[in-house]
């Protein structure tokens, strides 16, 4: 490999940004420089299509070595635990917020609703300030009461019951099988939502299906999984 770094456009900045956290050190300029260089002469026939060969060699490195860091069940363990503190209080300011939205609502974030895209906007400080205000004084646990997703999660759990009966889950598996049944909800949601394209007073029902189902399974599915590994 040249040690000079190759001209042109470099490669995608998040890109780069995600192979410099997930590769390890001493990996890191080898094979980072190989895929720029790769990259730069990809990118003097067609920029694009070297730009998706760049994000399909991102993603297929990063799970290759993520599956590395996650190979540990003390990592895996931290990971569960991060999760389930930061995602599951935040999915309960986000649906106090959308039960109490009002028409101040930025365009941004109207807009990534109307599509469910409820990952664009959850960290919006917007949505955190209204919808811990409203959380703390007009609390109503109703708003958390969702039929869809409290049959979905009925299924879910007992798909994991009788799953781990068969055939007893190591605490990866559990970890895997739940964020599948966690998340089919949500993908299920923003398919439903680009095709149907509903108008925005439909929108709420399929978004707290989406929100709520992760809601409902967030706590079992960790606990399954942080008593696989006590038991070990």
């Amino acid at each position: 490999m040249n040690e000079s770094k190759p001209p042109g456009r470099p490669p995608p900045l998040l890109a780069q940004r995600i192979l410099n956290l997930v590769v390890p050190n001493h990996l890191k300029e080898s094979l980072t420089g190989d895929l720029e260089e790769e990259f730069a002469h990809r990118a003097m026939t067609n920029d694009k299509q070297a730009t998706h060969w760049f994000w399909r060699q991102t993603m297929q490195t990063s799970l290759h070595y993520f599956s590395q860091y996650l190979a540990t069940e003390a990592m895996l363990k931290k990971l569960v635990i991060i999760t389930t503190l930061v995602l599951f209080p935040t999915l309960l300011i986000m649906i106090s917020w959308l039960s109490n939205m009002d028409t101040e609502t930025s365009e941004h974030v109207w807009n990534n609703l109307l599509q469910g895209k409820i990952h664009s906007f959850l960290f919006e400080a917007e949505v955190l300030a209204l919808g811990s205000e409203k959380l703390a004084t007009d609390f109503d646990l109703l708003m958390y009461f969702n039929t869809p997703a409290a049959l979905w999660t009925v299924f879910a759990l007992a798909v994991l019951y009788f799953r781990n009966k068969k055939a007893a889950f190591s605490a990866h598996q559990a970890a895997a099988w739940s964020t599948v049944l966690m998340l089919l909800p949500y993908l299920f949601g923003l398919i439903y939502i680009e095709i149907i394209e509903p108008q925005a007073r439909h929108v709420g029902p399929p978004v707290a299906f989406m929100a709520l189902s992760i809601v409902y399974l967030i706590l079992p599915s960790s606990s399954l999984v942080l008593r696989k590994m006590v038991k070990k």
